[in-house]
Parts: structure tokens; C-alpha cells; sequence
């Protein structure tokens, strides 16, 4: 599976990745690669419980296959956390 960035300008395989919530910002996701400390922002969310979510949704899309994950807009975070309770119940 491939990660797209929220702003389109990256484009990183799953595999090999580690896909994290930055400490400081708490509000950020990273991606970097297994045995280097440097990553680099692939979204920003309005609260750290979004950014964990959307880290939720990335593993869910591996685990079903899919080829490709962009992220979502901040905006639309609470849309899809709408759509995805509604789905379950």
C-alpha cells in the first residue's frame, strides 16, 4: 500500500514505514523509515484523538488491501468518524 500526503507531495510505501503521531505537535502524523529518526509531516489534524484515528484508519486500509491511502483533510475527520459509527450499528 502506498501513503499519499494531505498536500499531494508525498507518496511513501506502507511496508518498511513507521507511521507515528509527532510527540511536540501531538496533532501531526509522520512518516519516517524503520531505523532513522527523521520523518517528515504527511498530516495535520485539529486534536491529537483525530491524528490517532486517522493512524487507525491507515492500518485498517493494509489490513484490507487496498493499494493506495490519502489523507484526509482535517476537515473531514469527523465526517468519516460519523460515517464509520453509523456503518457499525
Amino acid at each position: 500500500m502506498r501513503i499519499i500526503s494531505q498536500n499531494k507531495t508525498v507518496d511513501t510505501p506502507y511496508d518498511g514505514a513507521v507511521v507515528y503521531v509527532h510527540n511536540r505537535a501531538g496533532n501531526q502524523i509522520y512518516v519516517g523509515n524503520v531505523g532513522n529518526d527523521e520523518g517528515f509531516p504527511i498530516g495535520m489534524y485539529n486534536s491529537k484523538e483525530d491524528a490517532v484515528y486517522v493512524v487507525s484508519l491507515i492500518r485498517t486500509a493494509f489490513m484490507c488491501n487496498q493499494k493506495y491511502f490519502y489523507m484526509p483533510e482535517a476537515k473531514d475527520v469527523s465526517a468519516i468518524r460519523a460515517k464509520m459509527k453509523s456503518d457499525e450499528g
